[in-house]
């Protein structure tokens, strides 16, 4: 009888425990359910949980997978060196003076670095700098080439480059930027009214009359300060083949070829993914619209234009986007007629203006790279031209 009791008593006991321990592990569960986030461990203060791993792109263009714990240098940076690659050039050339900038993508508190290379000797690259890195998350940064100016320095011009994004992380990392050399535009015009005994115009830039057994094209790049104003001068500018203006009556009409071509071969006019923009003056009191076709040429409205643009070029009438221009020609088709029992003054010669965008460091926004033909500068100057790409047409 003592027996049963005894172990009736145990076995109470024994379910008691039981329901403790329960009760423990219900307690904990829900502690940890609603608390878990704020419970820190006595190890150096890491949450339990763990971190969601993230998935970026490396300096290599390969996408990883990272989280806590990369291999970020004790003194929180990473050297970086830029360089640039000719991508027209037979043998890819290194180009030496362009200026890159890694920009720091969604993190507050990180600078953005500047990269330069003075030399296109040896491998190209210029000095290092420092990238801040960050041992618990990651900083991504876009590199960025922005546009080289033709005439701003010796050489040619460049287009801009947008790098794929890389993961500051470790000790150094080297950037290639491929770019294309960048060149301004030869141009032939023909009538194709045939006014004069040939069809090639003259023009006032050239050191030869262009006659019936010649193409030569001849450039338009020219100093002729800002664009804006009055059109007639200065510019190249195209008369008839005998080096007359044109006789433009009323109810007359202008109907050119005008052929495009860069001045140099492995060249480009105009940036990859960017637009080549066209502008035309031809006052609306003396001339209808033109029309025109080629060059892959768009009706744009100057509300889509970036930044100072659409002030720059607020005394011309018609904008146009354009495709890339390059060494092989291309013809616009410029068809431009009198308004009705109008006979356009002297003042009044078309002239059309070829100015590409391009990347270039804000002068407005800090730490900013911004689009556009114009900068954001007080003299709003070109981005990729120190001259203007222009002509006119002398009438009379």
């Amino acid at each position: 009888m003592n027996n049963f009791k005894n172990n009736k008593k145990a076995v109470m006991n024994n379910t008691n425990k039981l329901i403790m321990f329960g009760v423990i592990v219900i307690v904990i569960s829900i502690g940890l359910f609603l608390y878990g986030d704020n419970l820190k461990t006595s190890f150096g203060g890491q949450k339990l949980v763990a971190e969601e791993a993230k998935t970026t792109t490396t300096e290599t263009g390969e996408k990883v997978t990272v989280s806590a714990g990369v291999s970020c240098p004790s003194d929180s940076t990473t050297n970086s060196r830029g360089r640039v690659l000719d991508l027209t050039s037979t043998n890819r050339d290194k180009i030496a003076n362009m200026v890159m900038y890694a920009q720091p993508v969604d993190r507050a508190g990180k600078s953005r670095a500047t990269l330069t290379n003075s030399s296109s000797s040896g491998d190209g690259y210029g000095a290092a700098v420092d990238l801040s890195c960050d041992a618990d998350v990651p900083v991504t940064y876009e590199p960025i080439a922005v546009t080289k100016k033709f005439g701003a320095v010796s050489g040619f011009g460049f287009t801009s480059v947008v790098h794929p994004q890389i993961v500051a992380k470790g000790d150094a990392v080297d950037l290639t930027f491929e770019s294309k050399r960048q060149d301004w535009i030869r141009v032939r015009v023909d009538d194709l009214q045939i006014r004069a005994s040939t069809q090639a115009l003259n023009n006032t830039n050239a050191s030869q009359v262009l006659g019936t057994s010649t193409y030569n094209f001849n450039p338009v790049n020219v100093d002729d300060g800002s664009i804006s104003g009055s059109p007639t001068r200065p510019g190249v500018v195209f008369r008839e083949n005998d080096g007359s203006t044109f006789v433009i009556s009323a109810n007359d009409f202008l109907d050119l070829a005008v052929r495009v071509k860069t001045n140099n071969t492995q060249s480009v006019f105009g940036e990859d993914g960017l637009r080549g923009l066209i502008a035309i003056e031809a006052p609306a009191a003396d001339w209808q619209d033109p029309v025109v076709s080629g060059l892959g040429i768009k009706k744009i409205d100057k509300g889509s234009l970036f930044g100072d643009d659409a002030n720059m070029l607020a005394d011309f009438e018609h904008i146009y986007s354009i495709n890339q221009i390059g060494e092989t020609e291309q013809i616009l088709g410029f068809y431009l007629k009198t308004e009705s029992g109008v006979n356009p003054a002297s003042t009044s010669d078309p002239c059309i203006v070829f100015v590409p965008e391009g990347r270039y460091n804000s002068v407005e926004q800090t730490d900013v790279v911004r689009i556009g033909a114009y900068d954001d500068s007080s003299s709003n100057l070109q981005v990729a031209f120190a001259q203007a790409n222009k002509l006119c047409i002398d009438i009379d």
